[in-house]
């Protein structure tokens, strides 16, 4: 790759807080929105999960209506259907991602910690470096929104889940930086970013900072296109930073020293506490 993201080996953990807060802008004062996400293997690509099983994007489409469709009935009251079958599909998908099945949908954080944490899991069975990418969001829609008259048009498209062809997937703006020849057609491999976690309602989301992505062209590795958009710019507002094997065991102590631990990403039992919380309280507050 011409255009290739700067990669930062990482020295220990106070190395990673200091270059994460660095990229977040606190020392600067920039308002860009920057976000992160953790691999155990450097090696891995920024490619959906259901792209890495299946080599076919009209596959992908229908192994993913499947997974919605039986998700929905699996977990959805049926009195809801009419609701659901009206719901953008995207809401939907970010439900099925986040509790793990494989979607169209990238997942990123907007915590570094969040993201040093999926990538130092499973430390004693995987001997590979770990990686934490970052990517500046801001910059990024910037460029494709200076540059493709609809981007923010379509960023902002809501689709019903039973609609299975995105209308993107035929894009031909002449001067959209991210355009190619694909079987034939020109497809636009633009990259879409999903805010969920200023609007989610579920605690895990929220404390797991959730954003996503997604791109018309389901098998593209999201680092092609970013390069495309930023160019020479690539290695300013695109980040790899590695985390070393031999570095990830203590990198991981030390994050759960500070309560980053799974517990905290993944809380159970929040509904019996609520309850037990509010009858405490309650019962104090009636007392007085």
């Amino acid at each position: 790759m011409i255009n290739a993201p700067e990669e930062i080996l990482i020295k220990d953990r106070d190395h990673f807080c200091c270059v994460c807060n660095k990229l977040q802008g606190y020392k600067s004062g920039s308002n860009d929105i920057v976000i992160f996400r953790g691999h155990q293997d450097v090696e891995w690509f920024l490619i959906p999960s259901l792209a890495r099983h299946i080599g076919n994007s009209q596959q992908i489409y229908d192994t993913e209506k499947e997974l919605g469709n039986k998700f929905i009935q699996k977990w959805f009251p049926i009195g809801m259907k009419s609701h659901i079958e009206h719901t953008s599909l995207f809401q939907v998908l970010y439900i099925m991602q986040h509790y793990g099945i494989k979607t169209r949908m990238l997942d990123w954080t907007l915590s570094w910690k969040a993201a040093a944490y999926f990538a130092t899991e499973n430390t004693d069975s995987n001997n590979k470096d770990a990686a934490v990418w970052c990517i500046n969001k801001t910059q990024i829609e910037n460029r494709f929104q200076n540059t493709c008259k609809k981007y923010k048009e379509r960023s902002q498209y809501q689709i019903n889940r039973f609609e299975c062809e995105l209308c993107w997937d035929q894009i031909n703006e002449s001067n959209c930086p991210a355009r190619q020849l694909y079987n034939g057609q020109i497809r636009c491999n633009a990259i879409f970013f999903k805010d969920v976690h200023s609007t989610a309602t579920d605690v895990r989301m929220i404390i797991q900072a959730s954003y996503f992505t997604y791109c018309s062209n389901q098998l593209t590795d999201h680092i092609e296109c970013i390069a495309k958009v930023l160019g020479e710019e690539t290695e300013k507002y695109c980040k790899k930073m590695i985390i070393p094997v031999a570095l990830k065991p203590k990198f991981r102590r030390e994050l759960e020293q500070s309560e980053y631990a799974r517990e905290k990403l993944f809380p159970k039992g929040i509904e019996k506490w609520c309850k037990e919380t509010f009858g405490q309280i309650m019962s104090e507050y009636q007392k007085k």
